[in-house]
């Protein structure tokens, strides 16, 4: 096994074992920060969205390759 493989359990050990110990009440603390998670993901949404859409745009019209060809004897130096 590598040690990657114990990162996610250790930091999350690690974090309920320092909430713990200091009297704090983790899973009030870890809902609360899921809800301002989805709160901020529902506000990057559209935005989000709106650039994916541009991009696949880009790429389907071959703007993103005519700008790629443009610049490449730029990058060739």
């Amino acid at each position: 096994m590598r040690a990657a493989d114990f990162l996610v359990p250790g930091i999350l050990t690690f974090t309920l074992m320092y909430g713990l110990l200091n009297g704090r009440d983790v899973l009030s603390l870890f809902i609360e920060g899921a809800a301002d998670g989805l709160k901020t993901s529902l506000k990057i949404f559209p935005v989000l969205l709106a650039m994916i859409t541009a991009i696949y745009m880009l790429r389907a019209s071959g703007a993103i390759d005519m700008f790629a060809y443009a610049v490449k004897p730029l990058y060739a130096f």
